[in-house]
């Protein structure tokens, strides 16, 4: 289907584990599946649902998928993974606090001199998107009957946890490339400080 943005669910989930920023085309989707019975049943009472879609507010949302090094502000790739528009984009908020930012570094001045703080509340953030990874992990290992140890290669579609598990895998990808390296620059600088 040349043109199409229609993907088989499963090929999408094969994607979103090699590329943790993709998403869904909302407008696509609501446009041309909820919008078309929408209008059939609307219309017998006089209201038009386009043109009700049409007006309303429309957010952009721009997700950070990679973590800056704050000693030069350089971007750091995940191996494999390929450059997009929003790669290019800086933070526009804090990564401890989402304090509006205006510089190149992805967090601001105050959580820059609270450095051990804010490798705490970066590592607890990493840490809880661990956690909630390896609990979905373990449903699907108790259900398929498997050992600790083994890895979930349950691809069942019908299964709810199939989908949390696949983007919560995502998910924990794109935070680790977010803040790994700015919690290796400030423990190193930490590191730094200590010795004297």
């Amino acid at each position: 289907m040349s043109g199409s943005c229609l993907v088989v669910p499963f090929d999408v989930l094969l994607i979103c584990k090699s590329i943790s920023h993709i998403e869904l085309d909302a407008e696509y989707y609501i446009s041309k599946n909820l919008i078309p019975p929408l209008e059939r049943i609307f219309n017998l009472v006089g209201a038009n649902v386009r043109m009700w879609y049409d007006e309303m507010p429309k957010f952009q949302r721009i997700r950070r998928i990679e973590g800056r090094d704050l000693r030069d502000g350089s971007a750091r790739d995940s191996v494999g993974m390929k450059k997009t528009l929003e790669s290019y984009m800086k933070s526009s908020s804090c990564l401890v606090c989402n304090e509006r930012l205006d510089s190149e570094v992805p967090i601001c001045d105050g959580c820059l001199q609270r450095r051990e703080t804010s490798i705490l509340a970066l590592r607890t953030r990493l840490t809880k998107a661990e956690r909630k990874a390896a609990d979905l992990q373990n449903v699907c290992r108790s259900c398929a009957g498997l050992a600790f140890a083994e890895d979930v290669r349950c691809d069942s579609m019908d299964c709810p946890v199939f989908y949390s598990r696949t983007r919560q895998m995502a998910e924990l990808g794109s935070t680790r490339a977010m803040v790994q390296p700015v919690m290796k620059t400030l423990e190193v600088t930490v590191e730094d400080w200590s010795a004297w």
